[in-house]
């Protein structure tokens, strides 16, 4: 398969990103007379891999550690997430990223709702629905430690807590959702307020690296949403 070589990528890190060795890659690669140097705009060979329709960016590993991961591939969308890094220290940013962090509606709070339901609804009717839960708070962790990354860059300490000081709190946690047709809309409705959080923030900030991950993360809350709302017309009724 082909890829792109973006800006800040090395060989190492494409091959990180792709699973296979350092030395595989180059090989794969013998137009490229220094592997230490290559530019943006590059193309080049992914060994072991198909060709398809998204340049290069048919990267999955970010969720081989998804329990049962052939039956939920349809969680994983096909892109990898852009470089973590940052255009210059920045304090105000680092805080709005502290806010979708740990404040009370966070990639925090969003975990631990998923996996609290999963756990209830394991063993019962509405056991793909807990494997569903399971298998997106295992993306929004992806979410959490890059974002914390960028906290750091930014300037901050990566802390569980708001951007006034407050700590991250348990009580944030809707525990009532014993509904699963509930549920299912509110994690639904959830997905989709982040996804515009996430654009309405990359088009504030002005940075080009947090801007390109905050698109790429709000494509995954709105494939979440989608997903979630598919089960609601499987359990429940067709949503409007």
């Amino acid at each position: 398969m082909k890829y792109t070589v973006q800006p800040g990528d090395t060989l190492y890190k494409i091959s990180r990103r792709y699973g296979i060795s350092l030395d595989a890659l180059v090989a794969a690669n013998p137009q490229i007379e220094d592997p230490s140097v290559i530019i943006p705009g590059m193309v080049i060979n992914i060994p072991g891999s198909v060709d398809n329709d998204h340049d290069g960016y048919n990267d999955s590993n970010h969720c081989a550690c998804i329990p049962n991961s052939e039956k939920w591939s349809e969680v994983c969308l096909p892109v990898p997430y852009p470089e973590v890094n940052v255009e210059k220290p920045n304090t105000e940013y680092a805080k709005m990223m502290l806010d979708i962090l740990a404040d009370c509606s966070s990639e925090l709070t969003a975990i631990h709702k998923y996996l609290y339901y999963y756990t209830m609804l394991e063993d019962t009717p509405y056991e793909e629905v807990a494997e569903l839960l399971e298998a997106i708070s295992i993306i929004e962790m992806r979410h959490m430690h890059d974002i914390m990354k960028f906290i750091k860059l930014l300037g901050c300490e990566p802390v569980y807590e708001n951007s006034r000081g407050k700590p991250w709190c348990a009580a944030y946690v809707n525990y009532e959702l014993y509904n699963v047709c509930n549920l299912l809309m509110d994690v639904t409705q959830e997905e989709e307020d982040t996804a515009k959080l996430y654009r309405d923030m990359a088009a504030y900030i002005n940075d080009k690296y947090i801007s390109a991950w905050l698109l790429r993360a709000a494509e995954d809350e709105e494939h979440h949403a989608k997903l979630f709302k598919k089960y609601y017309c499987r359990y429940c009724k067709p949503m409007g």
